[in-house]
């Protein structure tokens, strides 16, 4: 930051990230045609305060995730639910099927709101029962004809502020499997001159 008067020195200043930022992409690596009828994320807040200090003065600041993260607790929109994934190939938004990675701004969540230690056990019917704290629900058909439905469990990691995840859902041979790639915010430089209309980016 250089102030306006040339006499005065360059003030360092640095800025850290308030939240975290997560997309979630489809993979197929199988040879059938996957279809994905619902997906939703349960118990992740989407709304939340900060209290911010401001010249000794405390501000708080309600922060709600904007449309697209409301997925998070209501499934896909009826409009998107229903696409297609081809064999070995990838949809990189699965809320709406497209290619295009869109990262959503949530609030940090630590790893024990995410990860659950329980394991998936077998019915006597040869139903797989998986635990209902798993908070990740998908439901699919593959070629047209099976349906399963099934939670995925998080890795045990915290979704940090200042870090952005992208989680892969890998569609192999019956199985389901979950990828998580962390991805180092990217920073650029800019040059903040302070003037009597605001500050400008220049």
């Amino acid at each position: 930051v250089v102030t306006t008067e040339p006499q005065n020195d360059p003030v360092a200043m640095t800025f850290g990230h308030l939240f975290t930022a997560v997309s979630i992409g489809v993979e197929n690596s199988t040879s059938s045609f996957i279809k994905i009828e619902d997906f939703k994320i349960e118990g992740i807040p989407t709304t939340r305060g900060a209290s911010i200090n401001f010249g000794g003065t405390a501000t708080t600041v309600t922060y709600s995730a904007w449309t697209e993260g409301e997925t998070f607790t209501r499934g896909l929109d009826t409009g998107k639910a229903g696409y297609e994934v081809s064999p070995k190939n990838l949809r990189s938004n699965i809320f709406d099927g497209s290619t295009t990675q869109q990262f959503m701004m949530l609030w940090p969540v630590e790893a024990e709101h995410l990860h659950s230690t329980n394991k998936v056990e077998t019915s006597d019917e040869g139903v797989v029962q998986y635990p209902t704290d798993w908070k990740m629900y998908i439901k699919y058909t593959a070629d047209g004809k099976a349906t399963y439905e099934k939670r995925i469990n998080f890795p045990n990691i915290s979704w940090e502020a200042g870090n952005k995840y992208h989680l892969t859902i890998v569609f192999a041979d019956k199985m389901v499997e979950l990828k998580t790639e962390v991805k180092p915010w990217e920073y650029e430089e800019q040059t903040i001159n302070y003037t009597d209309e605001g500050v400008a980016l220049s």
